[in-house]
């Protein structure tokens, strides 16, 4: 990005969707948490200070807030409003759009039709929008924010406090505007989808499938046509002796999210490392950049604006999954990688993308105990939050035994114990 400002926010709730708004985010943009529990306030979360309520009006009320638990979303609404505090964003409205679309799109792709020489007006103040503006302002584009004053949040505060220049909707100068949309346009603004210029819909823009592809990862495909691989988790089972058979046998393996926590004790490296969790990408961030695996593949999503970095491959994280039923099982890996609850079943996407015919999981162990050892290391969990979805996860695996039953494939669990039945069992000390 170019040198123009970024915009801060403040986030309602230290919780598990507090901690994942603020990997989504990225520290830079993030000045404060605000909590109630007052045994919270006063410590630090990677750095970012949590507060009272009273410190932010004192200290921090020019930052906009981000509601962040969807359940007390109504009551926290309410206690701001009372407060005279407008300038509030919901978790469950705001940020679907910035995560779904903003995050994971090809913005150049979606700009391409547009000259930089051209104005660009973006309609609607949301979180969006926000972080639209600081893209297009740092490729060169001529922008500004389109907004009507509503309930305190003026024009002037966010040109003067946010340092986005501001055209309000009462300034119809007869100019063709570039316009897109970051929110819904109420029926006394359609004038601006007259104006003469190219109306860009961008709430809409998660329908088109082309703005997500990577073809890049083309390269991929069908490379170890016919050959078996190993997919190593992180599950409790899983012994540094097992990583160094697979290192002896110079099997190709395939590995995800804290997984280099072994590579002191090991000279084993998987050749292939996959990592979605926004949560484990922030707090992992150094390590996963730097570690010594052959090629990364990461969650489009997973860093706001990141410069490409040799070896390391965005992909598309499809999210649609009614949860009740099996997930789908992709099989091009350029347009997307669905979601099964576990980064394990998008590796094993990957892997029959490649043209693996046998995989076997070993420290799958696909359970959870409360205040038990849930990873083959003390200290692992991402936060203290952390959820292991059993149940779904089981559909995702059975989506994939599905799948790999319908063609030809064969999938085996050779994890020592866990509670992974749905592939046939193996034996891991018997392979070699």
């Amino acid at each position: 990005m170019g040198e123009n400002r970024i915009t801060r926010f403040v986030l309602w709730g230290n919780g598990r969707l507090g901690r994942d708004v603020f990997a989504i985010l990225g520290k830079d943009r993030v000045a404060a948490f605000i909590e109630k529990d007052e045994q919270l306030q006063g410590s630090q979360y990677h750095g970012t200070p949590v507060i009272s309520f009273g410190d932010y009006e004192e200290n921090y009320i020019r930052y906009p807030i981000i509601v962040t638990p969807n359940d007390y979303e109504e009551e926290i609404s309410r206690f701001l409003e009372e407060r005279g505090i407008y300038n509030y964003f919901l978790n469950s409205v705001h940020m679907r759009y910035l995560v779904r679309v903003l995050l994971q799109m090809d913005l150049k792709r979606f700009m391409q039709d547009i000259p930089r020489d051209e104005e660009v007006l973006i309609y609607g103040y949301t979180p969006a929008g926000i972080l639209l503006y600081e893209y297009l302002a740092g490729e060169g584009y001529e922008c500004r924010m389109a907004v009507k004053e509503k309930n305190g949040v003026s024009p002037a505060y966010i040109s003067g406090s946010l340092h986005i220049p501001v055209r309000s909707l009462s300034e119809a100068d007869g100019r063709a505007l570039n316009i897109i949309l970051t929110d819904l346009v109420a029926v006394e603004d359609e004038w601006l989808l007259e104006t003469g210029g190219q109306v860009k819909d961008f709430l809409s823009a998660e329908d088109n499938e082309a703005l997500f592809e990577h073809k890049e990862l083309e390269v991929f495909k069908g490379i170890h046509c016919k050959e078996r691989c190993f997919i190593v988790g992180t599950g409790p089972s899983l012994r540094i002796s097992d990583l160094d058979t697979l290192h002896r046998q110079q099997e190709v393996c395939f590995s995800v999210n804290g997984i280099f926590k072994a590579f002191s004790d090991t000279a084993w490296r998987p050749d292939y490392y996959i990592v979605s969790d926004p949560s484990a990408i922030v707090r992992w961030k150094k390590e996963i950049f730097e570690m010594d695996v052959r090629e990364k593949f990461i969650a489009d999503w997973a860093f706001l604006f990141q410069e490409s970095v040799e070896n390391v491959h965005k992909w598309h994280k499809n999210t649609e999954w009614d949860e009740k039923s099996l997930p789908l099982f992709s099989e091009d890996f350029t347009k997307c990688l669905y979601y099964g609850s576990t980064v394990v079943y998008k590796a094993m996407q990957v892997a029959v993308y490649m043209g693996f015919q046998e995989i076997y999981l070993l420290g799958v162990d696909c359970n959870w105990e409360n205040g038990g050892k849930n990873h083959f290391v003390e200290g692992y969990d991402v936060h203290k939050s952390a959820v292991l979805h059993v149940e779904m996860n089981q559909l995702a695996y059975q989506a994939a035994y599905n799948y790999a039953k319908e063609h030809n494939l064969k999938i085996y669990n050779a994890t020592r114990g866990g509670q992974l039945e749905i592939f046939d069992r193996v034996d891991f000390d018997t392979l070699f």
